[in-house]
């Protein structure tokens, strides 16, 4: 994956869209259809297309593809940033950490009465 200039996804439908996040992990340009959790991954770090639309997937690829060397390499850069902000395990574990201090600070509140 790492060797490729773009990832294409062309599926109908997807759950999370795992494989996205790994290309663009590995900072290549991704080319996805709009299904499942794949805009999540994606978010304006790539290029989405609706699902089961052929022309507007060869589209995007045309457009990805005619990407100059410095504008797919700052995509890339933007694509691999996305993944380590929202998607690494440091920041898994920070948004259950969230969660388990507001959480506790709900219950302290309850016990305080200030809730």
């Amino acid at each position: 994956m790492a060797a490729s200039d773009v990832f294409v996804l062309s599926s109908a439908w997807e759950g999370f869209g795992l494989v996205v996040a790994e290309a663009m992990a590995c900072g290549r340009v991704v080319v996805a259809t709009d299904c499942g959790g794949v805009r999540e991954v994606v978010g304006d770090a790539g290029f989405l297309v609706p699902p089961r639309n052929a022309e507007a997937l060869a589209e995007a690829m045309g457009r990805a593809r005619r990407l100059s060397d410095d504008e797919r390499e700052n995509l890339g850069r933007a694509a691999r940033q996305r993944v380590v902000e929202h998607f690494s395990l440091e920041a898994t574990a920070e948004r259950y950490l969230a969660v388990y201090r507001d959480d506790d600070l709900s219950d302290q509140q309850q016990l305080q009465g200030t809730k």
